[in-house]
């Protein structure tokens, strides 16, 4: 995403994970000013059928929907000024339709959590495309903001029974899942040595690739990795492996009793004051709606805290949900 914060912020979404973000920054009653069409409307012609003009647009924010099927982001309220005047009706609605490279202005004041999400989308927008493959199977899995996401599976349907055609049809599986790749740098991983044959497959085909072991070709094999922290190694820091590493940390400080995390907006708070925290760990509804969390959040960074957000709709977020916050911290308190 391509965005400078200020009191009127330019947008630019690089990809459908930005506008799915959008659809979470930009709320009811937020100003949104962006290029559209609008029908022309005369006293002959019926509203539907006017001419389309096309025309520059400012709203008064009233629903955000994010259509994922239609890559594109709808922003509906009330018109508040626009340009050519003569085409535009101050007062009555209208839908400002986003999509991947379009510009839109915002005029709000940012929160923490906003903020910090529109930096993590400028560092990282790219998806990592993920192959899980044993004997029988290859399952594709995407990881970006928005967590991991199964996109689709293809059968192997090569019989070791039937040794004339085995070959053949193995070959064939595994072309066809070369195929159906788009991406160029793909990890590859799963529980035997097919993981191998696919590599060949993918890799003549001018693409990079990476294998690792994984057990399975569920969606815990993609978890697998992202623990072992071959995400980060291959593409760099990634913010879904971020929240699953600062989980296990807590989880294990909890078991251990070890007295260097606490959990809750009360504790929490008082580590802060303490300056005993290393790091805060914070699900993002909590961090957008609770104006005590944003304080307490903001108050630890000031004194050289890391935060780590985590998203309520991917899988490290739920595992946290009923924690809402806690922290890491420095040393233990009295």
């Amino acid at each position: 995403m391509k965005a400078k914060i200020g009191k009127k912020t330019k947008i630019q979404p690089q990809s459908t994970e930005d506008l799915w973000l959008l659809a979470k920054i930009i709320k009811e009653g937020d100003v949104v000013e962006g290029n559209s069409f609008r029908r022309f409307k005369t006293e002959n012609l019926r509203a539907e059928s006017g001419e389309k003009k096309h025309v520059r647009i400012k709203l008064k924010t009233e629903n955000v929907e994010f259509s994922e099927n239609a890559n594109k982001l709808r922003i509906t309220g009330k018109i508040i000024s626009g340009q050519p005047e003569e085409f535009v009706q101050a007062g009555e609605h209208h839908t400002l339709d986003v999509e991947e490279g379009e510009t839109i202005e915002v005029e709000k004041e940012f929160n923490l959590y906003e903020k910090k999400m529109i930096k993590e989308s400028q560092k990282k927008s790219k998806k990592i495309t993920v192959i899980l493959v044993d004997e029988s199977e290859a399952r594709t899995y995407e990881v970006g903001l928005q967590g991991v996401k199964f996109a689709f599976d293809i059968e192997n349907h090569a019989n070791k029974r039937d040794p004339k055609k085995f070959q053949d049809e193995k070959n064939s599986f595994l072309q066809e899942v070369a195929d159906a790749i788009k991406a160029n740098e793909i990890i590859i991983a799963g529980p035997g040595f097919m993981k191998n044959d696919l590599k060949k497959k993918i890799e003549d085909q001018g693409k990079k690739t990476w294998i690792e072991n994984a057990s399975t070709t569920e969606i815990t094999g993609v978890h697998e990795l992202i623990k072992k922290g071959v995400l980060n190694a291959v593409f760099g820091e990634q913010k879904l492996e971020k929240e699953f590493e600062a989980l296990e940390e807590f989880k294990k400080s909890i078991g251990k009793e070890d007295g260097l995390s606490c959990y809750g907006i009360k504790e929490v708070e008082k580590a802060v004051d303490a300056n005993a925290v290393e790091k805060i760990l914070i699900i993002d509804e909590l961090l957008r709606k609770n104006e005590k969390a944003e304080e307490i959040t903001k108050k630890a960074e000031d004194k050289g805290a890391e935060t780590i957000i985590f998203e309520s709709t991917d899988d490290a977020g739920k595992q946290f949900k009923n924690i809402q916050i806690a922290a890491m911290l420095r040393y233990k308190q009295r």
